[in-house]
């Protein structure tokens, strides 16, 4: 049969649209297997089926791509988080208070929630990677020929052609961005404080990394609850290490997007300080926080960082007591706020307190009283811990001090009761003496040089505490004109003629000694503590006013006060207390036997009188006089040593006193009357 030119280009048109067809469905089912391939590129990249992601915590993003709520996502995963977590409740709960037990805990949860992370990140790459295979039988079944070896291409055979739009540099939906966060800018190293960072990040990632780096070895404890939490609690500053420098430290988060090199890893950084815990003050009896104005400056110029209270120095101790707890907890809350530490809030929780004397006395009693762990260390400097004698003997009786003044007493119940308190174990103690000083004791009078001349060396130690000795005396309202015992008038440098640069909360050796014990824990004593006690006979008067009190020797020397400044004229062995300016005065003669005390008028009024006087074998005798009533520039004058001492209006002006006596300016006048009535007497005589 003749084909015609019509059919022959019908039948190469036919040729063509079959070939076209053959053409068209590979291509077709070229498609399938690309969408398969790029579908299970797009499931590796998402969940990892190799080791990528293993361990590494889940966005937002794969929980949405894993089309299920994150608790259906757990239940999927074999309940593997439920009972990880429950097996980490059961071992706390074993642990009881064993620290090192609880760390065990953590760990194993931490690596239990690594593997309930692999296994969820598995039951997410199965349900893709079935969608993937649903996918392509779907193209499938559009290409019967896909399977024809003699047409197409098979999956297996296919090329894998990743998504563009999912390779780093395709779209912002590839690239991560890590934020650190901390709500305080550094921590205090009291053993206890802890700072906080937090890891945020945004974006898709295939790995991140957080963790903290200093230039210094990091001292401390760091726990990693979750894999973006970092708790950091720094080791306690101690003899190896302190923070008056501090150290600076940074919480690093880092995260490679998804199909990015290492090289290409984004940073974000905090920065963070360690520092030294702070220091609290605590003045003593009749006292305010002036008494530190020497210490505090020098502190402050090392570096640290510190605050006082000013409280009542004659109420009840308790009070006082919680009045300091109050205000260490305002400290240390403005410490948090940034208000301290050149500005930066510091995460602290305790402090290192100083106190003086009663000071002592109220921050014990607050240990054991409402106390809210808020104390590292803890250093008393001349505490009456047994009570001060003075207290009994001249404080209460004439009624100084109020209700302080009477718990001060060895005797009273105060002293007692608190004495029955354990020491804190959280706490670290340290006591400081002065000694070498004329004090008084239960059976005599200033009879002793175990003491700083207000307390006693017994009074201050205390069972369980480090006790450290110094030559210094008691406090800044004690004036010194000479002290009785030869080892403190040597080491002193020849004495003080008053007490400033030589009381216990000025010194160096006591400064030195405070520092040391908080830094290292120890410190040395530059006195012995067991100084030997030698009687020395003497006298004292203690007056309330309205009255100045005074002391003479047999040549008429003058001791006390003259415009205002203490004069000493007798010399050495000369104490003198001056409280309240001319309320409440006391004079000490140790070693001389003629004396004689005198009391001027100030105004009308009455005035109340304590005398005392001791020999070589320790026997006293005291003598009271009360509402005595004197007025201005009347002058009554006493023989301390006299069989029985009375008190004497005297008449006489005194030498002393003539330069501050109105009537000297009227001298004149009278020897010039006097010499007009003598002469007109003679011209009398004589004519």
């Amino acid at each position: 049969m003749r084909i015609t030119s019509v059919s022959y280009f019908l039948f190469i048109l036919f040729l063509l649209v079959l070939t076209s067809g053959i053409v068209f469905a590979q291509e077709a089912c070229t498609s399938c297997d690309s969408v398969k391939s790029s579908c299970s590129v797009s499931c590796e990249q998402d969940y990892g089926s190799s080791s990528l992601n293993r361990g590494q915590p889940v966005s937002e993003n794969i929980e949405q791509k894993c089309s299920g709520s994150h608790e259906n996502a757990r239940i999927e995963s074999g309940g593997c988080y439920e009972s990880a977590y429950s097996t980490f409740g059961t071992c706390l709960s074993a642990c009881g208070t064993d620290n090192s037990c609880q760390d065990n805990c953590v760990d194993s949860y931490n690596s239990a929630d690594i593997e309930c992370g692999g296994q969820y990140l598995n039951s997410c790459y199965e349900k893709c990677t079935n969608s993937c295979n649903e996918q392509s039988l779907v193209c499938q079944d559009q290409c019967p020929s896909t399977n024809d070896n003699s047409t197409g291409t098979s999956s297996s055979d296919s090329s894998v052609i990743p998504d563009p739009s999912l390779t780093n540099g395709g779209g912002e939906q590839n690239k991560c961005k890590p934020t650190v966060s901390a709500d305080y800018d550094g921590v205090s190293a009291d053993g206890v404080a802890s700072i906080i960072f937090k890891l945020v990040l945004e974006g898709e990632y295939q790995s991140f990394d957080f963790y903290l780096t200093s230039d210094e070895p990091l001292r401390g404890k760091i726990e990693k609850p979750d894999p973006f939490t970092i708790i950091f609690t720094p080791d306690e500053a101690d003899a190896e290490k302190n923070y008056l420098k501090p150290q600076h430290a940074q919480a690093v988060g880092e995260c490679i997007p998804i199909g990015a090199g290492p090289e290409e890893k984004v940073t974000d950084i905090q920065s963070f300080t360690i520092e030294q815990p702070p220091l609290f003050f605590v003045h003593g009896f009749m006292s305010d926080s002036s008494a530190w104005s020497k210490f505090e400056p020098r502190v402050a110029a090392e570096g640290w960082q510190y605050e006082d209270i000013d409280y009542s120095g004659e109420q009840d101790i308790a009070l006082s007591a919680g009045q300091l707890g109050s205000n260490i907890q305002e400290f240390l809350s403005a410490i948090h706020i940034g208000q301290f530490y050149e500005g930066k809030k510091i995460s602290a929780e305790k402090v290192d307190i100083i106190s003086h004397s009663m000071g002592g006395l109220v921050t014990r009693y607050y240990i054991g009283n409402g106390y809210q762990g808020d104390i590292r260390k803890f250093v008393m400097i001349g505490t009456p811990n047994h009570g001060a004698w003075d207290a009994k003997r001249y404080v209460t009786p004439l009624g100084i001090g109020g209700m302080a003044g009477q718990q001060l007493r060895p005797d009273s119940q105060f002293i007692q009761s608190l004495n029955t308190q354990s020491l804190n174990p959280d706490i670290e103690y340290h006591s400081i003496a002065g000694i070498g000083w004329s004090t008084d004791t239960e059976t005599f009078l200033a009879t002793t040089c175990q003491g700083d001349g207000v307390v006693l060396v017994e009074s201050v130690r205390l069972e369980g505490v480090p006790l450290y000795c110094t030559y210094d005396a008691h406090t800044g309202i004690v004036y010194w004109a000479a002290p009785i015992c030869m080892s403190a008038f040597k080491n002193n440098g020849g004495g003080w003629f008053s007490s400033e640069g030589g009381t216990l909360p000025t010194s160096d050796a006591t400064y030195g000694i405070t520092t040391s014990a908080i830094l290292t824990g120890t410190a040395t004593s530059v006195a012995p503590c067991g100084e030997s006690s030698t009687i020395v006979p003497g006298t004292s008067a203690t007056v309330k006013s309205p009255v100045t009190l005074h002391a003479y020797d047999s040549e008429g020397n003058h001791a006390g006060l003259k415009n205002g400044q203490l004069e000493n004229e007798i010399g050495k062995g000369v104490f003198y207390s001056n409280i309240n300016e001319s309320e409440h005065q006391m004079i000490k003669i140790i070693g001389k036997q003629n004396i004689e005390f005198a009391l001027r008028g100030t105004s009308n009024g009455v005035f109340d009188l304590e005398l005392f006087n001791w020999d070589e074998n320790g026997t006293s005798k005291n003598y009271s006089f009360s509402k005595v009533r004197v007025e201005p520039d009347q002058e009554y004058t006493i023989n301390p040593y006299a069989q029985v001492p009375e008190l004497k209006i005297n008449n006489a002006i005194r030498y002393n006193d003539l330069a501050n006596t109105e009537d000297f300016k009227c001298l004149p006048f009278v020897f010039f009357a006097m010499i007009l009535i003598f002469s007109f007497l003679l011209y009398c005589k004589f004519y």
